[in-house]
């Protein structure tokens, strides 16, 4: 009975062709990429409010604490990082904070790389995947998840920063916050080596290069905090 057939049924065309089953799958189809759509559009939104959250959060954890000071300090232990240079520009600007406080220079480094390491994510977000292959395309979904882990360990490390010599011993806590640095650095690496099989396409480029960059902000956290923790005490 026709009339009561569904979508699924195959039915003959005056041609002869069978088209049923492939409307049905077209339906389908469209209704999943509209839903995919509608996911995408809501997580970029999400990442855009998270986005100003973490500025302001991390305005707060450091205190508001940008103005002008001696530099020399912030200079000569920048020098002991891979990226010098990077190291000063964007810690410089702390430097009244900081004064010569191994301590409050490591802390303003992680949240100087929570702010970039986020930034970076949530522009990645509202890339288009245009053109790209879908290894591509798998590439930057893993990519997003594991800025997203780095963010969260980042986010702890400066958590944890805020309380050091409080409730636990320093040792304790500091090796909590190397660990957390050390796999925020790895998973922004494993985002880069998850592209070295895609073909080169506009968005490979663009996320390499960005993710490429922002390690260097997250290396350089995790130097200071390595030579924090080597002074055995907050």
């Amino acid at each position: 009975m026709l009339a009561t057939t569904s979508l699924s049924t195959t039915l003959a065309t005056p041609s002869g062709e069978k088209w049923g089953v492939q409307e049905g799958n077209v339906r389908g189809t469209d209704r999943e990429r509209k839903k995919e759509t509608r996911k995408k559009e809501r997580e970029r939104e999400r990442m855009r409010r998270e986005a100003v959250n973490v500025v302001v959060w991390v305005v707060f954890m450091l205190g508001g604490a940008m103005g002008e000071g001696d530099t020399d300090f912030i200079r000569s232990s920048c020098n002991k990082t891979l990226y010098p240079d990077v190291c000063f520009t964007s810690l410089s600007p702390y430097a009244n904070a900081v004064k010569q406080n191994q301590g409050e220079l490591a802390r303003v480094a992680i949240g100087v790389s929570l702010s970039k390491v986020h930034g970076t994510a949530s522009y990645l977000s509202n890339l288009t995947e245009d053109g790209s292959s879908r290894r591509g395309v798998l590439a930057l979904h893993d990519c997003l998840s594991n800025l997203g882990d780095a963010v969260d360990q980042i986010r702890g490390s400066l958590k944890q920063m805020r309380h050091i010599g409080v409730a636990s011993s320093f040792l304790f806590q500091m090796s909590n916050v190397q660990t957390w640095m050390s796999a925020a650095l790895t998973d922004q690496e494993t985002c880069t080596d998850g592209f070295q099989d895609v073909p080169d396409c506009p968005v490979k480029t663009d996320v390499c290069a960005r993710v490429s960059a922002v390690k260097k902000f997250t290396s350089n956290a995790l130097a200071l905090v390595n030579a924090y923790a080597n002074t055995g005490m907050p």
